[in-house]
């Protein structure tokens, strides 16, 4: 059922495990922000899926030749 936004919440409840969690998380990414991991193909990856919201999967055809 759709609501007008007016009548929806404007914030979510969060648990304190659930808090700690992904303040623990957004720690750990900054440091390896600062570690150099935004240079490295596995960083680049993970934008990619966040952003395009799908993943590219890339599969090389066998060669025929070693049959």
């Amino acid at each position: 059922m759709a609501r007008l936004k007016s009548q929806s919440e404007q914030y979510i409840t969060l648990h304190q495990h659930d808090y700690q969690r992904m303040l623990e998380n957004t720690i750990m990414v900054e440091a390896l922000k600062m570690a150099g991991i935004e240079d490295m193909p596995i960083y680049k990856a993970m934008l990619h899926i966040l952003e395009n919201e799908h993943v590219d999967v890339h599969i090389e055809p066998v060669s025929r030749r070693y049959r």
